[in-house]
């Protein structure tokens, strides 16, 4: 999200970005969040980046994520439908927790007033 430590890290800013929700679970395991499976309602961002730019940004951000497509990966890239503040849908990449089971070494994250689950870090 915006704001947090590896906003910088994007290689190309985007084009837009809108407050969106999916359904999972989120944990705070720390230094960073995961997401795992469920139907919470998780609150974060919808970066709209140029096509010409989504190869190497998906690059940059499977390289933070731990995503290497071999099996031992932190996170895997899942494809999901978000629903933006206007209440439009959208397919966009998140990263999931690998492993679901070890998520339970985090503190999952209860919905605020709004019904919303978000987590907020610091700067590093």
């Amino acid at each position: 999200k915006r704001g947090e430590c590896r906003e910088s890290r994007w290689p190309h800013a985007p084009s837009e970005v809108r407050s969106a929700t999916m359904k999972a679970a989120l944990f705070d395991l720390g230094p960073y969040p995961a997401v795992g499976t469920g139907e919470d309602l998780v609150q974060g961002e919808l970066w709209f980046l140029n096509d010409a730019h989504i190869d190497e940004t998906l690059k940059v951000l499977d390289e933070i994520e731990g995503y290497q497509q071999q099996g031992e990966d932190l996170y895997v890239r899942k494809v999901v439908t978000c629903t933006d503040e206007a209440g439009n849908s959208h397919r966009a990449y998140t990263y999931f927790y690998a492993n679901d089971h070890w998520l339970h070494a985090g503190k999952r994250i209860e919905a605020d007033e709004d019904g919303a689950c978000s987590w907020t870090g610091s700067k590093e």
